[in-house]
């Protein structure tokens, strides 16, 4: 059996699950592999936590490790800052459904999931219009937002550094393209995670014992 070591990137061949918005081809990292329930957990790229159920018919396949980074503190904080960014969409979308379908009839509720799912599913600007975006205060308890985030996701990406691997820079280090990227992978994650997110919750909902482990 192969040994699905967490950090490692994987793409995925196939799902049987047929809620998810997840396509064959789409990566992610592994958070943690359970070799006795045949379950792999998996932060997808685009949002997703759905874990892969090895003896369910779920494939996926170990991409080859990149080469040895010379920046591993910078590409860590940024792959951090993704990881941060997908969480916080996620959270978003699950309030957005609450306080958009919470009080609404059954098949109100309904149809309002069903016109989201299918603008979604197209690129429908005007459906799009209505998700929630990624747009942080400028400023937070008196500094730079952006700043924020970046010494949150460098402190978090700290502990899973290589020994003797090069530090991420101070954010007075960075240029002003490098300060761009950070909000760049903070935003693009943030806004596919809400799609992905919200199409989950608008999709039919599994039947009773068909819940897929996160």
């Amino acid at each position: 059996m192969t040994d699905y070591q967490p950090g490692r990137r994987v793409a995925l061949v196939h799902t049987d699950d047929p809620y998810t918005d997840l396509r064959p081809g789409d990566t992610g990292t592994v958070v943690r592999h359970d070799q006795d329930q045949h379950t792999v957990g998996i932060a997808w790229d685009r949002g997703s936590r759905l874990a892969m159920c090895l003896d369910g018919g779920d494939r996926i396949r170990l991409l080859a490790p990149v080469p040895d980074d010379p920046t591993p503190g910078w590409t860590a904080v940024l792959r951090q800052l993704r990881v941060r960014g997908a969480e916080a969409g996620r959270d978003v979308a699950d309030d957005w459904a609450q306080q958009t379908l919470a009080g609404l009839p059954a098949d109100g509720a309904q149809a309002v999931r069903a016109h989201m799912l299918a603008g979604i599913d197209v690129g429908d600007a005007g459906v799009l219009a209505l998700l929630p975006t990624f747009t942080p205060p400028p400023r937070w308890a008196g500094r730079d937002t952006a700043e924020v985030r970046y010494h949150d996701a460098v402190a978090d990406s700290a502990h899973h550094l290589p020994a003797n691997a090069a530090p991420a820079p101070g954010w007075s280090e960075l240029n002003n393209d490098q300060r761009a990227q950070t909000v760049t992978a903070s935003r693009d994650s943030f806004n596919a995670a809400v799609r992905q997110r919200i199409s989950e919750l608008c999709r039919p909902q599994n039947p009773p014992g068909s819940a897929r482990p996160e």
